[in-house]
């Protein structure tokens, strides 16, 4: 279930609403080309401004501890020490977070047990900031194309919670931020390749003048030869190729203000495989996307800051013997925030369009043209009190979708409480409720809530644990036709609870143990009547497990070299309708910095299935055999 499902309908928008974005996003452009120069609240590395602060909850700075949701931060090198080389392997030891490798190109991501087998749909996924969308409209994220080489990431960043207020619809459960890393004065790289066949590669370099000036520039490659899960002997059957390079430029002026500007390219050639009567098939899929965005910050009167930013993002996707898809996303958004006294204020919008073009390339056929026009709205108070000890967070967000005749009302509202009981003891709890009133069929609302605590028990242990409860109703809306009104459909509630721990255990500067616990649980309930135990889990879980575990020792051996060993374990999953046995993922890694700016590092791990060999049938997508693999990678200027 999701806040809003955008179908694919025939085009009836307005054409004028969307050459006013384009226009606008154009003076947007243009008008960063002033000799100003920013570098948005987003993209700024928090590392230097605190030991750990988010952004993702309040769209700016803030030290984690003064969250009253649930957040997660790494860097890129933290989990690169952990042996991960990609942001799906680096994600995967994230905190409520759960990565299932489906195949060689298809990964499911989910939080809080929210996704079908494949994707999760009230998760947001951003990268710098900015939301990503698939060529063929789907309301999927193309992992594929942002599961980009650890070397390229400086952090990321999780909030589990309801950030939907700020982020809209897509954010009801979960956001995930990936932000990249630019390259300083020089240059930096990596390359790693593995026991499966996988070879990759990337390069950063930039330059600083002395007029301001910060430019960097990266490209990237790789090579997934594919698995034998699907035809024995047949390893260019789900296998994935992927090129993609970008640049971004930032200046920046006296007075704090910046402007940036950022472009990118990727393509990518893969497979898609389905099964019909049992008996594996293929489609290669060829994906190409360009991107580009500006953003401008100027800081503003009693510590504020307003900041304007333009993205326009192109994708076709190509499936040979398919269809044809292109996708054209256009979206200009401002806000601002500002202190009054104890009162931090943050308020804006944003307008986007999305025009889709589908066409079945094998049977010649027309294409059919959707467009989706949206318009959004978000403000929020922050009060804090009793000299910065409590705070109350009041947010609301409004959102109009016009789309094929419809015009759907989202509305998301917040209530946030946090307290200081300690220094080192943070207490918060949070109220949240999302409604879509649609001029359709369907009216969906999201009431959850949920509690924490954040508590820094000794100078050598952080404790943090959340527990959660959030309910989707689904229910049908009459539609009067001049003869007789439609009689509603089943009405479908879904209640989801959950509880969260994580912990850090560092007891020496050698020595370090991070260890988290996900147990979710969840109820179907149809008419107001019918009730599912685990909601059946195949309709809702799909690749998220009901209990999850993780645990990572690190022992730095040196001031050069150190080793990590992990180990991240799940029961067995109900999804496709065909049980996925209990699965254990051990990970072992080595790292060793051979002079300044050179380092070298080895992993393996072991996957083990809780299954026999050949028990798998052509028609499911999960790997259930024990597999091994041994990574190897060296990067310079990390």
């Amino acid at each position: 279930m999701r806040a809003h499902h955008p179908h694919l309908l025939p085009r009836i928008t307005s054409r004028r609403f969307a050459l006013f974005l384009r226009a606008a996003v154009l003076l947007a452009a243009l008008a960063c080309g002033n000799d100003l120069r920013a570098q948005s609240l987003l993209d700024q590395p928090l590392e230097a401004l605190l030991d750990v602060q988010l952004t993702t909850l309040g769209r700016r700075v803030q030290p984690e501890q003064d969250m009253a949701i649930a957040t997660s931060v790494f860097s890129g090198d933290d989990l690169r020490r952990a042996g991960a080389r990609t942001v799906l392997e680096a994600l995967a030891w994230i905190p409520g977070v759960w990565v299932e490798h489906i195949n060689a190109n298809l990964w499911g991501v989910t939080a809080r047990g929210d996704g079908s087998s494949l994707v999760a749909h009230n998760t947001l996924i951003l990268r710098d900031g900015r939301e990503q969308f698939a060529a063929s409209g789907w309301s999927t994220t193309t992992w594929t194309r942002l599961n980009m080489p650890i070397d390229l990431v400086q952090r990321i960043e999780v909030q589990r919670g309801a950030g939907n207020t700020l982020w809209g619809s897509n954010a009801a459960n979960c956001v995930i931020n990936i932000v990249t890393r630019a390259a300083d004065n020089g240059s930096a790289g990596g390359v790693d390749v593995d026991s499966n066949g996988r070879a990759a590669a990337n390069l950063q370099w930039g330059t600083r003048t002395a007029s301001g000036w910060k430019t960097s520039f990266w490209a990237s490659g790789s090579h997934q030869p594919g698995s034998s899960e699907f035809v024995r002997g047949r390893r260019d059957w789900d296998n994935q190729e992927n090129r993609a390079a970008g640049a971004k430029a930032t200046l920046s002026v006296e007075g704090g203000a910046e402007v940036s500007f950022d472009v990118s390219a990727s393509t990518g050639v893969g497979a898609s495989i389905f099964a019909v009567a049992r008996v594996p098939n293929r489609l290669e899929l060829h994906v190409a996307q360009r991107e580009f965005g500006t953003r401008l910050s100027i800081p503003q009167a009693r510590d504020g800051r307003l900041e304007l930013a333009g993205y326009v993002q192109d994708a076709d996707m190509t499936t040979f013997g398919g269809t044809e898809n292109h996708r054209r996303t256009i979206e200009l958004s401002a806000q601002d925030f500002l202190r009054l006294g104890s009162h931090e204020l943050l308020a804006g919008g944003s307008v986007n369009t999305d025009s889709i073009t589908s066409r079945a390339a094998a049977l010649d056929a027309v294409a059919v043209p959707t467009d989706t026009d949206r318009l959004q709205a978000f403000v929020q108070d922050e009060w804090r009190f009793a000299e910065n000890r409590g705070s109350v967070v009041l947010g609301a967000q409004a959102q109009r979708v016009f789309r094929a005749g419809f015009v759907d009302n989202l509305y998301a509202t917040t209530l946030r409480l946090r307290w200081a009981a300690t220094p080192d003891l943070s207490l918060w709890s949070s109220l949240s409720h999302s409604e879509t009133l649609a001029n359709g069929t369907q009216d969906l609302q999201i009431p959850s809530i949920e509690a924490g605590l954040r508590w820094k028990a000794s100078r050598e242990l952080q404790v943090n644990a959340t527990v959660y409860e959030q309910r989707f109703g689904s229910y049908q809306v009459p539609v009067t036709t001049p003869v007789t009104p439609t009689t509603p459909l089943m009405d479908t509630r879904l209640r989801v609870r959950g509880f969260e721990a994580d912990a850090r255990w560092q007891p020496s500067p050698q020595w370090s143990l991070d260890g988290s616990i996900d147990l979710v649980r969840a109820e179907f309930f149809f008419d107001s009547a019918a009730r599912s135990p685990l909601a059946t889990e195949v309709n809702y879980f799909g690749t998220q497990p009901r209990n999850a575990f993780k645990a990572r020792v690190t022992y730095q051996i040196d001031d050069r070299r150190s080793f990590e060993a992990g180990l991240r374990a799940r029961p067995t999953l109900a999804a496709s309708q065909v049980p996925s046995p209990g699965r254990g993922v051990i990970d072992l890694a080595y790292r060793h910095r051979l002079s300044k700016g050179v380092e070298f590092g080895t992993a393996l791990k072991q996957a083990n299935h809780d299954t026999v060999d050949g028990f798998r049938r052509p028609s499911i997508p999960f790997s259930y055999l024990e597999r091994r693999t041994l990574a190897m990678w060296m990067s310079w200027d990390v």
